[in-house]
């Protein structure tokens, strides 16, 4: 029989999930989203600006953390690739809006999925302060579902290893983002 894992057990799988997620990261993300499911491997993005311009950091462990039995034996597989600068604003201005709405959560987003998945935002505004969201399984209709869809194909663009799982254009992800953005500023 397995026995209840403790509030503590929570905080070490949160804290060393994010070391290994957000090690090859910049402190102070544009915008930074982590997806932690139930049972498949934990992977995040993190948008950033370098001397090149913007950038997706992409990370995803070689096993779920939770459940590996040598955690020790986790590994992080980073890759990097440059964006558009209209991507990365209209990236960073999303997060912005919606991570207002997380902090303030309408009843609509209050209903969760099934899928057992938290997911993590963050965004840095113009005077250095981070904002951080999270949300579990939202419906994927719900602004926060379509916001984890849009979330997945950043993460696959900085990910080259994704193997076509996302094979959305750069213009494709800027039009939904666009949209939803759209959509979110009507309601505020």
């Amino acid at each position: 029989m397995r026995s209840q894992s403790s509030p503590n057990d929570h905080k070490v799988y949160y804290d060393n999930v994010f070391a290994l997620l957000f090690g090859g990261f910049s402190e102070k993300p544009e915008a930074r989203y982590a997806s932690l499911p139930s049972f498949t491997e934990e992977y995040a993005f993190s948008l950033e600006k370098d001397k090149k311009g913007y950038r997706i950091v992409s990370t995803t462990l070689t096993a779920n953390y939770r459940y590996a039995t040598r955690r020790k034996s986790v590994k992080t597989r980073l890759s990097k690739k440059h964006i558009s600068k209209s991507m990365a604003v209209s990236l960073r201005e999303l997060f912005r809006l919606l991570i207002r709405q997380i902090e303030e959560p309408s009843p609509d987003e209050a209903r969760r999925g099934l899928d057992g998945t938290t997911y993590f935002f963050a965004s840095t505004d113009n005077e250095g302060k981070t904002a951080v969201g999270e949300t579990w399984s939202p419906e994927p209709a719900s602004a926060l579902g379509r916001l984890v869809g849009i979330c997945n194909d950043p993460h696959a663009v900085g990910n080259r290893s994704t193997g076509g799982r996302h094979d959305r254009t750069e213009e494709e992800l800027l039009g939904r983002i666009r949209t939803l953005t759209s959509d979110l500023s009507g309601n505020e």
